[in-house]
Order: C-alpha cells, then structure tokens, then sequence
C-alpha cells in the first residue's frame, strides 16, 4: 500500500524544502552552472549503420570513439564481441558486449542493444556476433579536452569522508537530464562494475565517466547517467545522476529496485581480477556515508518489494531480502559486478560497517517532511473495505492542510490508485479502500550453483598459438565464457580477453589464442539465468613461452 498521487508524491515529499532541480547539489555549492568548467572534458555521440553480417569489418569510425555498444530494433537476442583500434596501430583485446536490461529504469522492457564498453581512442572497431540482424547501428561516444587526473573538492556541508569529483569538474554540466530528477529512498546500495578493459589511467576515468553518461542519455533514451556514483580502480569517486550526492535520486542501475536503492559503479571489469584496496576503501568510505545519512544502517539485511521487469529475478510484488551492500546479480539477472568483485562484498560490508560506527552511526542530516499510514483494522473478511488514516507534516513539523493524497495499491505491474482524500487543517487525512483480493505467502526460492571444470590440452605452447580448453557443466548451461588474464612482472594479472564456449550435452570447447609471452590464467565462467546462478571453474593456467 502507498500513499502518492500526480500533485504530491512521495518522490516530490522527499524533494520538499530540498534540491528540486536536476543540476542542484547541496554538497557541490550551489546551483550548477550552464556549461562545463573551463578544461572539461567534453563529448559527441556517434552512430555508424552496420551491415547484415555475423562479422563485421573493420569498420571506419568518422571522427573516432572511445566507448562504443550496439543498438536495434525489436527484442531480438544477440550477445557478441568488440574490439577496436587507432588505424594502423594493435587491436585492443576482444571484449564481451553484455545485454542491457539489466540496467534500466524500473519499469522500462529493455530494448534491443548491450552496455557500452570502453575501447580507448581508436578509429576502427570489428565485431563478431551470434546472429545477424537487422537494423544494427553502432552506437558511440568520443570525448574531447585534456586528460588529467582532477583534484576532487571538499564538500561543504556534512562532508563526506570521501572527497567527490562533482559533474561540473568532470564535465556533466554538458550532458544535463532530460529532465528534472525523482525522489526515492536509500534503505540500501547495489555495486556494480562497467564492463570494460581494466588498463586505464586516472588521467582517462573522467573521460569514462563522462562517455557513460553520454550514452546512457542519448543512445539509451534515460533521463541521465544510470549509477548515483562511480569509482575507478585508483579511488576516485565521481558523482553520477544528477543532484545524488546527498539526495534519494532514483537512479537506472538495477532495474525493480531503483526506487529504494543507491548504485555504485565500478570502472573496469572484474570477473577474474577484484578491485583494488584503493577502490575498495573509497567504496566504504561512500556507502558508509551515504547510507547513514538516510538514517540506514550497513549492518543487517532489508526486505524490499521488486517493482518487477523482463530481467529482474523476482516477479513484480515479491518481497526480497537483501543485505544492505549487494552485488546487482542479487536483484538481476546478471553476471554483474562480476564474481571477483562480488566476492569481495562482505569483507566491504565490514569495513563499511566499521567505518559508519565511526561516523557515529546511521542518523537523518536535514528536515524530512514526513507522511504517515495507518490501517484501523488489519484483518478484514472479503469483500470489504479497508478504513485508514494519516497525516502529513512540513520540513518544519507544521501540518499541511488541504494537500490532494492518492491512496494507492500495487497491481501486477504498477501502483493503482483506489481511494483518494484531502488533508484537513491539521494535516490528517482519512478514507475508505476498496480490497479485492486476499493475500498469499512469499514465494521460496532455492538456488542452484552449477558445478563447472575446465581442463587445457596442454600447460605450456608457444607465444601466438593456442590452447584448447574442455569444459564440463552439470546441470546443463548454454554458455560458458572463458575470462583469460596474463601475469604482469609485478605477479598481479590483468584481463586480457573472454573466449566464449558453446555447451551442448553439459561438455563444450574453445580454442584460445595466448599471442605474447607468459603465464595466463583461464577461467571459465558460467553465467547466472533463471534457472542457475552464476557458478565459475577452478582456475586453469597455461604459460607461453618464446619461439
């Protein structure tokens, strides 16, 4: 049961007597300004039409990219990869396109087309691709201006133990929202990763970030940047959606949850390698902070209704019991932030919850206006209705009379209004609900991890050649994908590329390709889909040694 309505929602509660405009930021000083800063980097779209083809190219980018997805009509399924490259010069590694519905609005049927990833500079991609279809378009952001690591500022008030790069500092003035932001509550946080190569520099994550943002508002229609904030590999915070920082913005990062969560997204992919501790201690400096000030603790789990969606794990109405730092693969059906980084959530967890108690614990900072619900009665024998009541309080704990109230129910795929009232003098309300159906118990759900091995035909070949790596899976999944990683002389290994492996009768094969000296470790990966999570192999490692 919620209590909203078109002239006063909740969303427009929440934005009493706060930020109401999609560039005002209490913690960034002030209203944004018109244009980018002086030394911004700035950003283009750029869309290619592509041929009818499984492979395709190379293709001729005009002017360049350096984040680029695909795009098109209808809801065909369609999984691929890209790589790219300045004329004449090495292509990157091949990199995985994922679909995107699992980031989007809640509510929103995903349209035809994957996440960006990030290629670098380059002016030529390829790709090779699952199917041909129809009406494929390349679409692409290219950015422009200096590239240099920014010295976040401090925030004014209630600052934040973690200093944040604001929008204008990373160029988002120039890509403004579609429109003014919604309002929603923080009673948790989702951690994603983008999904792109793991080399970047510093001096490159404001460009990334502000190429995501450009193609999350052009090419997939949203109103702004899908995460609240985003993070790279050196620590850096960047602030995401509009106007976040300190307010409940409803972002496009977990769709059916969007509503009631907070997302962090993570520049770099993170299947095989985790994330960095610089990363890791920004992250709980953030989400310590961010979810205290919304009077929520890191510590335990919440329960949350799914606002449903083609890719969300539980049906419209199904009350979920998360912790309150998730991984998006806990909400969606996704292999997102990628089992490496996932793994890694309950030691954030603890460090996040060290650091809150530090902070003094979760508590409110600011007015609230509040809205209150009661129900006379909370059993009642069909057909009947139901009388409630409540009450709502200003900014200051004055009442507010004469304000029209909706009183809504939630139906199969959205809130219906069934009962409407106006708030009297004294600020209280009170009506009568129709009740039409009786209430059933929460579905249970039993997870299944797949058991999945890998086994190489040989531990050492020669550099430029390959390797064939058998894999077995129970029970039966359609696709596994091999994440490859090479060591650096440091001892760390860094991704360098995903070979997909198709499965037929549990066992499958690829060939993967080992093209310079050393050790390599290969993973093989199982994602998570409605009938399985995510599972992933022991890992296999194979050495290329110099002709």
């Amino acid at each position: 049961m919620s209590l909203e309505d078109h002239e006063l929602t909740r969303r427009r509660l929440m934005a009493l007597g706060l930020a109401t405009a999609a560039g005002a930021r209490s913690l960034a000083g002030g209203a944004a300004p018109a244009l980018a800063a002086a030394g911004s980097p700035r950003s283009a779209s750029v869309v290619v039409r592509l041929p009818y083809a499984r492979r395709v190219g190379p293709v001729r980018v005009p002017g360049g990219l350096e984040l680029a997805g695909l795009r098109w009509p209808g809801k065909a399924h369609l999984h691929g990869e890209l790589r790219a490259r300045r004329r004449g010069e090495p292509w990157t590694p091949w990199l995985p396109l994922h679909g995107a519905g699992d980031h989007a609005p809640d509510g929103d049927a995903p349209d035809g087309g994957t996440d960006p990833v990030w290629t670098g500079r380059a002016d030529e991609v390829e790709l090779r691709l699952s199917r041909a279809v129809h009406g494929l378009a390349l679409h692409g952001v290219r950015t422009l201006g200096p590239r240099r690591v920014i010295r976040a500022r401090a925030a004014q008030a209630d600052t934040p133990p973690v200093r944040i790069i604001t929008r204008t500092e990373w160029g988002g003035d120039a890509v403004a929202p579609r429109s003014a932001p919604e309002f929603g509550e923080v009673r948790m946080a989702f951690v994603h990763h983008t999904v792109n190569a793991n080399d970047y520099g510093p001096e490159d994550s404001a460009s990334i970030v502000l190429a995501i943002c450009r193609y999350h508002r052009d090419h997939n229609r949203w109103n702004d940047l899908g995460y609240n904030f985003v993070v790279d590999r050196y620590g850096q915070v960047f602030e995401g959606r509009a106007g976040g920082i300190d307010q409940a913005v409803v972002g496009a990062q977990a769709q059916g949850y969007n509503a009631v969560s907070t997302g962090v997204g993570n520049i770099g992919t993170y299947d095989v390698a985790g994330q960095t501790p610089e990363a890791l201690e920004a992250m709980a400096n953030l989400i310590a902070w961010k979810l205290g000030i919304h009077g929520t603790p890191i510590e335990g789990q919440v329960t949350v209704t799914s606002n449903g969606g083609d890719v969300n794990r539980y049906p419209s109405g199904t009350q979920v019991v998360f912790n309150r730092i998730a991984g998006h693969r806990d909400g969606d059906k996704t292999d997102c932030p990628g089992d490496a980084l996932y793994a890694q959530l309950p030691a954030l967890r603890g460090r996040a919850a060290e650091r809150q108690r530090a902070m003094g614990g979760p508590r409110v900072v600011g007015p609230v206006p509040r809205l209150t619900l009661q129900a006379v009665a909370t059993r009642i024998a069909l057909p009947a209705e139901a009388q409630v009541s409540g009450a709502l309080l200003g900014t200051d704990g004055n009442p507010i009379p004469g304000a029209p109230v909706s009183l809504q129910v939630e139906g199969s795929r959205a809130w219906v209004t069934v009962a409407r009232a106006t708030t009297a003098a004294d600020g209280t309300f009170g009506a009568m609900m129709p009740v039409h159906r009786p209430a059933a118990s929460t579905p249970v759900r039993v997870s299944v991890i797949p058991a999945l091995s890998a086994q190489a035909s040989a531990r050492r070949v020669r550099a430029g050649g390959a390797v064939r790596v058998a894999v077995a899976v129970s029970p039966y999944r359609p696709r596994v994908v091999l994440a490859v990683a090479r060591q650096l002389p440091g001892g760390q290994f860094v991704p360098v590329g995903t070979v997909r492996s198709r499965v037929r009768g549990g066992r499958g094969q690829a060939t993967v390709r080992l093209r310079r000296p050393g050790l390599y470790r290969i993973v093989a990966l199982a994602p998570a889909d409605q009938r399985a999570e995510a599972a992933s192999a022991p890992w296999v490692f194979v050495r290329a040694v110099r002709r």
